[in-house]
This record gives structure tokens, sequence and C-alpha cells, in this order.
């Protein structure tokens, strides 16, 4: 017979305290022994578990002496990233291999695990939590600790100490090199910057050497000058045209007298150097009309009627202006027409190279005009590209000025640096474990599976063991109710069974604890995670 098969479905659940007393008299032993085994074992642990001691440092993150106004560093990043870069180099497994070999910690677990597990598990031993101050919206770091967590006190001092100057040095290392890197960077782009501006203002220096005269900046220069030279070889032209009809009147006057003449030479050579001073004086009057005062035409007719006022001066006057006709054809008249036409020659042929000197001079600005053309948008790109290195370079050298300062900055650690404000102690107590909590759980975990044995052994058993449930069985009272009758044979097998059982149980735990101890991980290791992991639960819950 089963308990499935007297299990009534339509009976509700009443709780019978004579019943739960009876049980529990039955199974008092299946609650009693586990109850008081694992609370010994919790008893024991609690007290074998090694002590494990903390020893913490207070490093504060100081802003910049100088103003970051006056001088800027150049190291922008943010200190918890500084910091936790630096945690990450410190627990490199190297490092910390290193330091467990030269201050000698974890001898049994080295005795048992690979040193690069051990450093795993000393990873898991060094803390390092951030102290933040709410600004607005966000937040910033003002300081953070570390610390280190040993089962000596002296050695997680020593530790701690190592940790703490690790945090130092590396910090000003970090920032020095860091800002000397920008330096040397910022060196070598201006360096490039610089013979990269060399090399345009050499390409430039040959374009305006072979193309002298010819440069985009000289074109409203030739520009004016090629105007100028029009307006002259106008001016030219316009005083050679003069000086041939002179030539012409002059000719045309020179044939109209006779070949022979005589009498009043002095008087008829006076009236012609008349008429040739008022004709002079004519054309001046006409030409100022023109051109100014210093115009080269109105300098040399200036100087023509100077010269025939003086020889005028010098012949003797003529005694009446109106028979000064009848003395022209005189040879002396003649004489002087000559050398005036003489002059007039010499004047057009100075004239004439002169208007080919102008020519050539506008022929050659015209050629230079040609070639701006040709090569101004080219020299104008290498101009601009020019102007922009030079721009660039200066912006370099206002930046490595800035570099090298904020270099200086780092090496003289005025800018912003981690200062200690608390050493590491020694641990005046271990910081765990927390012995009577351990205890008081393993207390709590074995009156609990003493309770789960005790009802799960009488769940197992289908035995009818009072008229109540008989009755609820069959519906019929019973006529009489016999008591159980137990045997010496029943009482010492069942004290066997129960000694099988309990011998079984330990066996089974120590077992247990045996493999995950060698094969899982350290006993001591798993509580310091439990024990990690329940404090923070307990922190997260606010107890």
């Amino acid at each position: 017979m089963t308990a499935s098969t007297y299990e009534d479905q339509e009976q509700g659940l009443q709780i019978d305290i004579g019943t739960i007393w009876r049980m529990v008299k039955r199974r008092f032993w299946f609650f009693v022994i586990p109850a008081v085994l694992i609370s010994a074992l919790a008893l024991v642990v609690a007290k074998a578990l090694p002590p494990v001691y903390s020893s913490n440092g207070t490093i504060l993150i100081e802003q910049p002496n100088v103003p970051p106004n006056l001088i800027d560093t150049t190291v922008t990043s943010l200190a918890a990233e500084r910091i936790e870069i630096i945690r990450r180099r410190f627990i490199a497994t190297d490092n910390l291999i290193s330091l467990i070999r030269q201050h000698d910690l974890y001898p049994e677990r080295r005795a048992q695990l690979p040193i690069t597990q051990v450093a795993a598990a000393m990873r898991g031993d060094i803390s390092v939590s951030l102290i933040e101050q709410r600004r607005g919206r966000g937040s910033f770091t003002v300081a953070f600790t570390v610390g280190f967590r040993y089962g000596n006190g002296a050695k997680a001092k020593v530790i701690a100490d190592e940790l703490v100057s690790w945090y130092l040095s590396e910090n000003a290392r970090t920032r020095q090199e860091r800002a000397q890197e920008t330096a040397d960077f910022l060196r070598q782009e201006t360096g490039a910057a610089e013979r990269n501006v060399k090399r345009l203002e050499e390409e430039i220096a040959t374009v305006q050497s072979e193309y002298a005269g010819s440069l985009p900046e000289e074109r409203d220069r030739n520009q004016a000058q090629l105007d100028q030279l029009h307006r002259s070889l106008r001016d030219i032209n316009f005083r050679l045209e003069a000086l041939q009809d002179e030539r012409t009147a002059l000719v045309a006057r020179l044939e109209s007298l006779p070949l022979s003449g005589g009498g009043a030479g002095g008087s008829s050579e006076a009236a012609t150097v008349a008429q040739m001073l008022e004709r002079l004086r004519n054309d001046r009057v006409s030409l100022s009309t023109t051109f100014t005062e210093r115009h080269p035409d109105i300098v040399q007719i200036d100087r023509q009627i100077a010269q025939l006022e003086e020889r005028l001066a010098e012949l003797p006057p003529a005694p009446d202006p109106s028979a000064a006709g009848a003395f022209v054809s005189s040879a002396s008249s003649r004489a002087e027409i000559q050398r005036v036409l003489a002059e007039l020659d010499r004047e057009v042929g100075a004239t004439q190279r002169s208007r080919e000197a102008v020519e050539a001079d506008i022929q050659a600005v015209e050629v230079n005009l040609d070639r701006t053309a040709l090569i101004s948008e080219e020299y104008q790109a290498m101009v601009r590209e020019y102007r922009n290195a030079v721009q660039d370079f200066n912006v370099l050298r206002r930046k490595v000025l800035e570099a090298e300062m904020g270099a200086s900055l780092e090496l003289n650690q005025k800018s912003e640096r981690f200062t200690l404000v608390e050493a590491p102690q020694a641990p005046s107590g271990p910081e765990s474990p927390n012995r009577p909590l351990v205890a008081l759980g393993g207390i709590v975990v074995a009156l609990g599976l003493g309770l789960a044995s005790m009802l799960a052994m009488e769940f197992v058993d289908s035995r009818i063991r009072s008229a109540r449930k008989l009755e609820q069985l069959i519906g019929v009272p019973p006529l009489v109710l016999i008591p159980e009758i137990t045997t010496r044979r029943e009482k010492a097998r069942t004290w066997f069974v129960r000694g099988v059982i309990i011998c079984a149980v330990v066996a089974a735990c120590g077992a247990s604890l045996w493999y995950v101890h060698t094969r899982v991980t350290p006993l001591d290791l798993l509580l310091l995670k439990i024990e990690r992991q329940v404090q923070s639960r307990v922190g997260a819950l606010g107890f």
C-alpha cells in the first residue's frame, strides 16, 4: 500500500497538533542529527576561517596651481579615466606576479595553484573606489581610495603602500609623457610646415626671377606705365607734326628768298629773327593750351625763344618793320634760315628716336602684360598656397609654444596632480570574516536542513499511523486500536540505518567539500566570495 493509494484529493488541509507532535517524536533524530552536525560544522568553519586584513590609502586630486586661462595643460583626459588606466597597468599579470614573488604572498595557494591563478586571486583583493562630487547634472572625481586585502596586516600595508606609490608616480609620469609627446609631435609638424613654407618661397622666387616685370602684382603698374607711354607717344607725334610743319614753312620761306641781295644786312637779319621769334611765341601759346609749363616741348620752345631774343638783342634794330621784308632774301637771312632748318632737322631726328624708344617700351610693357595673363592663375594659386602655409606655420608655432608651456607645467607638477592625504596604515584588526554572522548563518541553515530532512522522511513514509487517518481512508471508525509493537531487533536495525545515513551524509558532505577545495576553488576563497556577495547585497538593501 502506497501513500498515493490513500490520498484523498477532496480533503482540505487540516492542521492537527497531535499529529505534528507525534511526527516530531518519530522523526526527532532526522532533525537533530543534521542540525547538530551542520551547526557544529558552521561553528568550526567560522572559527577556522583565516582573518583578512585591509589597508587603505586616500589620494586627493588637486586642481592646477596656475589658472587654465593663463596656461592650459595638453593632458585633457578625465581623472576617472586615468585612474582606471593606472589600475589596469598595476593589476597586469606580470606586475602582480612580481609583487607576489617579491613579498612572498599567498604561499599556500602557490603550492597548489599556478602562479597565474594566484595573480588572478590577488587581482580581486585590490580595491579602488572613487569619491565623486555632483555639480549640476554631472559629477567629477575629487579623490579616490586604494586598498589591499590580505591575511597578514603588515603585508597588506606594504602592498597598499606599493599601490599608492604606483598611482602617484604613474600619474606624474603619464602626464609628463603625454605633454612631452604632444610637444614633440607639434615640433615635428612645425618643422614640416616650415620646410613647406621654404619650398614655396623658393618656387615663388624662381617664378619672380623668371617673370620679372610680368608678375600679377605688377599689372597695375605696367598698365599705368603703358597708359603713360601712350600719352607720351601721342605728345611726341604731335610735336613731330609741329616740327615738320615748321620745317615745311621754313623751307617754303627759304625757297621764296632771292639768291642775292645787299645793304642793310643787319637790319634784314634782325627782321628775320623777329619774325621767327614771333612765330615761336605763337607756337608756345598754342602748346600751352595743351601742355604744362614743364612739358619738354614747352621747355624746348622757351629755350629757342631765349636764344632768338639774345641774338635779336645783339643785332641792330630794324628801322622799320614794314621794310624788313625787303631784306629777307639777303645772304644772312638765308644762312639763319638754313641754321634753323638744321636745328629743326636735328630736333626731328631726336623726336623720331624718342618715338621709337617709346614704341619699344610700349611693346615691352604689352609683352609683360601678356605674360602676366598667362601666369596669373598659377601664380595666384601659388601665392595663396604660400599664405595658407605661412598661416598654418604661425598657428603651429603658437601651439608649440603652448605645448612647451604645458609640458613645463607638468614637469613642475603645477597642473592637476595626485596628492596623498591619508597614507595606508597597519590594520589594528581583521576586516573579515564576520565570525558571528558566519556561525549564525550556518546554524540557521542547519536548522532548515534538519526540518527539511524530517519532513522529507515523513512524506516518504507511506504507513498509516493514526485511527483518524484510517477512518478518513475507509470512511468507518476502527473497532479496536492496537498500539505499535517494536522488537529489539527492529530498534537495532533502526539505529543501524540511522547511523549509516548519518555517516553517509557526513561522508558525502566531507567528500563534496574536499572536491570543491581541491578541484574547483579553495574553500577560503569561496567563503570570501560568498561573504563579499552577502555584504554587497546587504549594502544594496541599505542595511
